[in-house]
């Protein structure tokens, strides 16, 4: 599945086209422009480095559509409508995951803390409450706090209008 992420002002728009190995296209409006990337980049890369499989992209790379999509264009097979809400049924914890995830990395980066920040394990350790946690390593939370460094500054130097491509594969996580 290809992503193109595109900055629509200086103020933080932007929108996302998703163009999945079935043809299909989708348009999503961009959300949390408060943030300093894109909030469906930061899905991208905390997905994509923590191998989430089934979270944001996992699922709409499986045909799930989101209220929020808007169809752009290829041609939607049979019984797509039901595809996807048994996916978004099937996918549902680990994309409650991938956005809690999410949010601890992008407040946590923000507000200026480090990846050995107790704020941040105190943070993911709240996440997980009473169920089992996942398995981050340390490793993989310097890869987030690298490619999030390494994302901000291109959208920083990102004019109004340009466009940002990224690939994501279920098979072996999101690529580059």
């Amino acid at each position: 599945m290809k992503l193109a992420i595109t900055r629509l002002d200086e103020n933080g728009a932007y929108e996302t086209v998703v163009m999945r190995d079935d043809g299909v296209s989708y348009r999503l409006r961009g959300v949390g422009r408060k943030f300093a990337i894109p909030h469906d980049l930061a899905h991208f890369l905390v997905e994509k480095t923590l191998r989430l499989q089934h979270g944001f992209f996992g699922s709409i790379a499986a045909g799930a559509v989101f209220p929020s999509m808007s169809y752009v264009g290829g041609r939607r097979k049979p019984r797509a409508a039901e595809r996807s809400m048994a996916t978004l049924k099937e996918n549902a914890q680990q994309r409650s995951e991938a956005e809690a995830l999410v949010r601890i990395f992008n407040d946590t980066i923000e507000q200026g803390h480090s990846q050995t920040s107790p704020v941040l394990y105190g943070r993911l350790k709240e996440c997980w409450g009473c169920r089992k946690p996942r398995e981050i390593s340390r490793t993989q939370i310097a890869e987030v706090f690298a490619l999030y460094q390494q994302f901000l500054l291109k959208w920083r130097n990102l004019p109004v209008g340009a466009t940002l491509y990224l690939a994501w594969s279920n098979q072996h996580g999101a690529q580059r």
